[in-house]
């Protein structure tokens, strides 16, 4: 069995990856996960909060079914008929 390592990160490393994210070096959260080995999904997000930066977090959008089908049924008529196919197969009530 592989052993795990739980990662601590000094307060320099994290500045850096705050400073840059900031500064637009490195252009997301995601993006510096994956640059600097980062596991933990919420680990820079924390790290945004303690330092007062939540405004480089970005805001969470929901978009429903209800909402999507109309912007389809506008803008791609091919994949609004599939859906509505779908939903009228599943019995399923977007209202």
């Amino acid at each position: 069995m592989e052993e795990k390592i739980l990662y601590r990160y000094d307060q320099p490393f994290k500045d850096v990856v705050i400073a840059m994210l900031e500064s637009g070096e490195i252009k997301s959260i995601e993006e510096c996960r994956r640059r600097f080995l980062i596991s933990g999904h919420k680990t820079i997000q924390n790290w945004l909060r303690s330092a007062g930066k939540e405004h480089l977090i970005p805001k969470l959008g929901v978009r429903t079914l209800q909402l999507e089908m109309t912007r389809l049924k506008e803008y791609d008529d091919e994949t609004y008929k599939l859906v509505n196919e779908h939903l009228a197969r599943t019995g399923v009530d977007i209202n």
